[in-house]
């Protein structure tokens, strides 16, 4: 497997992104009909509203439910301070990353080794999932911002994978670091996350591992000490 020649197929195949399209596609309806709901969606309106008075509020639990969750009242007050109270502000953030989402996983089956077939159906059944209807037509969930940052982190992990150089590696290892590190903090993986890392990291010893592969024995270990940073 080389990484540098399936990020140039990438490059060169800009046809296999096209479920992007579809994952906007799904989103109109709720753009046209943009309604807040209950529960989350006034809990992280609150919490916007504080946070912007007082930004210590962002490192308490939310409304007395115990979930500690600093990163998603943040990025819930980042929206409103760019739009206020507006729902459809809201949803349009939910297209954008759906959209980067579903690219994500694109690039990611690629670089793996799939075919252009594979990488773009991948794309398809994401976009197509119940999941997504249940996150994304929902304002005030906590997976939205968590599956930006886990996306975000794959990338630097396929970047650092296909670098020439070292410095450039351990670089792409701390930035997916961070990235897993504010993704725990948006939600509660964090122990489950630990022991799946660790099983993970097996796999590369057994006989039916790749040969050379460059991505999984970094990435596993990324995850397995992120996820322990953050349980402590």
């Amino acid at each position: 497997m080389n990484p540098k020649n399936n990020i140039e197929s990438l490059q060169s195949r800009p046809w296999l992104y096209w479920p992007v399209l579809l994952a906007m596609a799904v989103m109109i309806p709720r753009l046209m009909e943009p309604y807040f709901g209950l529960l989350d969606d006034g809990a992280y309106l609150h919490s916007a509203r504080e946070i912007v008075t007082h930004f210590s509020m962002c490192f308490r639990f939310l409304g007395g439910s115990g979930l500690f969750s600093p990163v998603a009242g943040l990025y819930y007050t980042f929206i409103y301070l760019l739009a206020g109270d507006a729902p459809r502000a809201f949803f349009l953030a939910n297209t954008i990353i759906l959209a980067f989402i579903t690219a994500t996983i694109i690039s990611f089956v690629r670089f793996r080794g799939g075919t252009g077939l594979q990488a773009s159906a991948s794309g398809v059944f994401f976009v197509l999932s119940g999941p997504v209807l249940e996150n994304f037509y929902t304002n005030g969930k906590r997976e939205v911002p968590q599956m930006f940052l886990l996306m975000s982190a794959i990338l630097l992990l396929i970047a650092s994978a296909a670098a020439e150089k070292r410095w450039l590696r351990i670089l792409g290892a701390l930035g997916t670091f961070v990235f897993l590190l504010l993704s725990c903090l948006t939600k509660e993986p964090t122990l489950v996350m630990a022991g799946i890392a660790i099983f993970w990291l097996l796999t590369q010893y057994l006989p039916l591992s790749a040969d050379g592969d460059r991505f999984k024995p970094p990435a596993a270990f990324v995850l397995v000490f992120t996820s322990v940073a953050a349980a402590l």
